[in-house]
């Protein structure tokens, strides 16, 4: 957990709405004055958007359509601050993908009928980095300045990409699914789940840290056989476009987990920098490490939609 929590930024305005139709895709844009606080919620056919301390800026103007069935600006009494609220409507198109786009600036809310097949059928292996005990102790990966712990981070990335995965039709199969628990599978029992599990793709998701340069941020992708180069390249490529991390590099390396993963295309994704400021405030809320989690999920779309 976060020892501390960024303040909300005073007076944020949503300055730019558009909404339009492309390709049989509807596509919404909503674009802040400054990085936005925000929470989503799935209720029956409805997706729920809240902006908080958020204004609607006096000349943007948003009509209500098929898709935006109301929007409100309210008060958050407990905190005394104001709440601007969407209701989008899922029954006529019931899909939909989040982007952040420009450093949080522009939450991107694109619907359609239905989700690339391309998953259909696949075995997808997650290992969320960490929080495995032996006889070293409890291995929490690493460890923010404000506190944030790693493997809790993994972990909570991992069960939400498996939800989505599972949405659209893969077989996921985690390497652990606890946090700070006892029996939570070794190096050595990982490898044997994620070679036995006859699988398509191996993800092993962590976090990067550089405390001799706090201003290293970004994204970084690691592979260590050639011919998953293009693979790393899909995956960092559609991570960050999603995400609005930025971009740092794909790496060719023998990373101690993926070098000995045999028969199955495997990456090690270090999402972003827990030592730098931005990127490990970014970590600390809980709706960013779900457009993370749709990040990577992109990009595994992607690398299957190309065979």
């Amino acid at each position: 957990m976060c020892s501390s929590k960024k303040e909300p930024i005073v007076n944020n305005s949503i300055v730019n709405f558009t909404e339009k139709d492309i390709d049989g895709e509807h596509l919404i844009l909503i674009e802040g004055k400054y990085p936005l606080e925000f929470e989503f919620r799935e209720c029956l056919n409805e997706l729920h958007l809240t902006l908080i301390n958020t204004y609607l800026f006096s000349e943007v103007h948003i009509e209500l359509s098929e898709y935006i069935w109301k929007y409100e600006l309210i008060t958050d009494k407990e905190k005394d601050l104001p709440v601007l609220k969407f209701v989008f409507n899922l029954s006529r198109l019931p899909f939909y993908e989040v982007r952040l786009i420009n450093y949080e600036r522009i939450i991107s809310i694109t619907f359609r009928d239905s989700f690339p097949r391309a998953l259909f059928n696949k075995t997808i292996v997650i290992d969320p980095g960490h929080g495995a005990f032996s006889e070293y102790g409890y291995d929490c990966g690493a460890i923010g300045y404000t506190g944030l712990l790693e493997s809790e981070v993994n972990l909570k990335i991992a069960l939400k990409l498996k939800e989505l995965l599972e949405r659209r039709g893969a077989k996921v199969i985690l390497t652990r699914d606890k946090e700070s628990y006892p029996y939570t599978p070794l190096y050595e029992q990982r490898i044997r789940i994620i070679n036995d599990s006859k699988g398509d793709l191996f993800v092993s998701i962590h976090q990067n840290f550089a405390p001799e340069n706090r201003n290293i941020r970004g994204t970084e992708v690691y592979y260590c056989r050639e011919e998953f180069e293009n693979l790393a390249l899909i995956m960092l490529t559609d991570f960050c476009k999603t995400t609005g991390i930025p971009q740092r590099r794909i790496c060719y390396e023998e990373r101690d987990i993926i070098k000995e993963i045999v028969r199955i295309p495997a990456i090690v994704f270090e999402c972003a920098f827990m030592s730098n400021p931005e990127d490990e405030a970014f970590l600390c809320k809980d709706n960013n490490l779900e457009i993370i989690a749709y990040g990577i999920q992109n990009g595994i779309i992607k690398y299957f939609g190309n065979d």
